[in-house]
């Protein structure tokens, strides 16, 4: 019997990260969202399998500027301003909050949040004959 690609595809993944994707309900102008083990059960089963995530996506195609800020954290904050997208993957976080900076409420499902665990594989190439682990 030929092996399932479609199984060692995900038997590979499993191993090599993680990533969720929310769709922000509407939120109120200056208002704050907060998601964490607790409120979220995708950042549950993220922290149970990984402890941490690294991977940060913020689409934002509503008109009103966001914040997130990973771990609460106002100082490691990324700023997305209406139409547009930031991802930062060189952070570790276990929370993160959603503020509306804007004037006018955000429209429901308008902000996606992707984040997630991106570990390299065991046999990730070697850059200028040393291993580079990111």
């Amino acid at each position: 019997m030929a092996p399932n690609p479609i199984s060692s595809v995900r038997d590979k993944s499993a191993t090599v990260g993680f990533q969720r994707r929310l769709e922000i309900p509407a939120i109120a102008a200056g208002a704050e969202l907060q998601y964490d083990v607790d409120t979220s059960p995708d950042i549950q089963a993220l922290l149970r399998r990984f402890g941490s995530a690294n991977y940060l996506q913020v689409v934002n195609l509503d008109a009103e500027p966001v914040e997130v800020r990973p771990d609460f954290v106002r100082g490691r904050a990324l700023y997305a301003p209406g139409g547009s997208v930031v991802v930062e993957d060189d952070t570790m976080f276990q929370s993160f909050s959603v503020v509306n900076l804007g004037n006018a409420t955000t429209t429901a499902g308008r902000v996606k949040i992707i984040f997630g665990a991106v570990r390299p594989g065991a046999k990730s190439a070697p850059i200028d004959g040393a291993r580079r682990w990111y």
